[in-house]
């Protein structure tokens, strides 16, 4: 057989697809995160029609619509909608959008009787389920991007997370959509289940925070593999980082974002997790940390003669039954005044007491009233998260740093000694940097790809 056999062969089977088979190839395009591909084939069908019956203007219709929401798709997965916009380029929400007004026309065509796209038209009409959602996601996405340089209400975003996926699981999709409200959901649950952990490390609930980080870690082990059981053929290109993957850039940030919270809650429950460990020893866990926080501080503390590196928690408001598992036959606690600032990690452990009532570990009685003074003087400054409150005692030659980083947490820093203009930037620049970090800036940046 010639080549030009072969490629005209090739080009009536293309022509003799039917609109079932193209939809039904775009969707499986679309779940390979295959996005360019997808869009080329629907594009190649629009320049094979020829006719200008009601029915090919339809199918022009479907064909477009497709070729946007693959866009839309590859635009959302990729957070380039986060990115500076340029050369005209329309962000995710807008082709979604236009998606969506297509969508509707669509569905409504396929009621009609005997509309002979009438089974392709109402697939590509129940897209508009999934359109909206994917539009509250991104609306999503922007408030956690603005996270990256402000206070975040974890709760707020929590709650919307919770509304998104509420959503998405009231609402009917078509059986061949199913696989892509599959992904959405499995993507939202880990987001979800971040933010729960992260919000229940900042009460000190040890269990309640280590059930929602595996949970975490299930649902992304889940979004991962699926990268890992496709063909070789579904590589992809991603132009714009210049490199192949199989795995789009949003399942990727998930998975920093994932390494981010269990990195925390490693510092923030270092002493439980210490006494599961042989001789206490948690270096080989902490090895595997995206940020080993240990480490950081317990260097930062002999390199700059610090008397003490700690973790508050003031738990005014809060139950607190202490660190690690909790149990019913052990009453939760309401603490008050100085005896509700928690130490809930300090190095070195020596110089900590226990509070009077309630066993739990503090700062040394000197240093917690002061403390506790100091901060409530500077609720404000430290809440506004711009850079660590510093004050010097005169009278009794110490220095304290002290910087928000979860609404009920602070990273406090003493000294037993004056400190130089110079030793004390040095200082303010490493507490900014490990506050930063424990709130997730970079992370929540990093959604806009460079």
């Amino acid at each position: 057989m010639s080549a030009s056999s072969a490629t005209t062969m090739a080009s009536t089977a293309e022509i003799s697809s039917s609109p079932e088979q193209v939809v039904s190839q775009f969707l499986d395009s679309i779940r390979a995160f295959q996005y360019d591909k997808a869009k080329d084939a629907v594009d190649k069908q629009k320049e094979q029609v020829k006719s200008s019956s009601p029915e090919s203007a339809m199918w022009l219709t479907i064909l477009s619509a497709l070729g946007q929401f693959a866009v839309a798709e590859k635009s959302y997965s990729s957070f380039l909608y986060l990115s500076s916009k340029w050369f005209g380029r329309k962000d995710a929400k807008s082709l979604y959008d236009v998606v969506a007004a297509e969508c509707r026309k669509i569905e409504e065509y396929s009621m009609k009787p005997q509309a002979k796209l009438s089974a392709v038209a109402h697939v590509c009409g129940q897209l508009l389920p999934y359109v909206q959602v994917k539009c509250q996601m991104i609306d999503f996405f922007e408030n956690l991007h603005s996270a990256a340089t402000k206070s975040s209400d974890k709760e707020n975003l929590l709650t919307k997370i919770q509304l998104v996926l509420r959503g998405s699981n009231n609402k009917f999709y078509h059986p061949q959509l199913a696989p892509l409200k599959s992904v959405f959901i499995t993507e939202c649950e880990v987001i979800e289940s971040l933010l729960q952990s992260d919000i229940a490390m900042s009460r000190w609930l040890y269990t309640e925070s280590l059930l929602h980080l595996q949970m975490a870690h299930n649902n992304l082990s889940k979004l991962l593999a699926m990268a890992t059981t496709l063909p070789q053929s579904h590589l992809i290109k991603r132009t714009f980082l210049g490199m192949k993957t199989l795995t789009p850039y949003l399942h990727t940030w998930l998975k920093q974002y994932k390494n981010a919270v269990y990195s925390k809650f490693t510092l923030y429950f270092y002493e439980v997790l210490s006494k599961y460990c042989p001789h206490g020893d948690m270096r080989p866990h902490l090895n595997r940390c995206s940020i080993d926080y240990y480490a950081k501080l317990t260097a930062f503390h002999k390199k700059t003669d610090a008397y003490l590196i700690a973790l508050v928690l003031n738990s005014e408001g809060l139950l607190v039954s202490g660190p690690g598992y909790s149990y019913s036959s052990i009453p939760p606690q309401t603490l008050q005044g100085k005896e509700a600032f928690i130490t809930i990690f300090g190095y070195p452990t020596n110089v900590l007491d226990c509070g009077e009532l309630s066993r739990l570990p503090c700062l040394p009685s000197f240093y917690q009233t002061s403390l506790v003074m100091f901060m409530s003087t500077k609720e404000r400054q430290l809440n506004l998260l711009e850079k660590p409150v510093d004050f010097y005692d005169d009278r009794n030659k110490e220095l304290y740093l002290v910087s928000r980083i979860d609404p009920t947490i602070s990273l406090v820093l003493i000294y037993r000694s004056k400190k130089s203009e110079k030793e004390k930037k040095g200082i303010i620049s490493f507490v900014t940097e490990v506050s930063s970090s424990l709130r997730y800036t970079k992370v929540f940046s990093e959604l806009r790809p460079s």
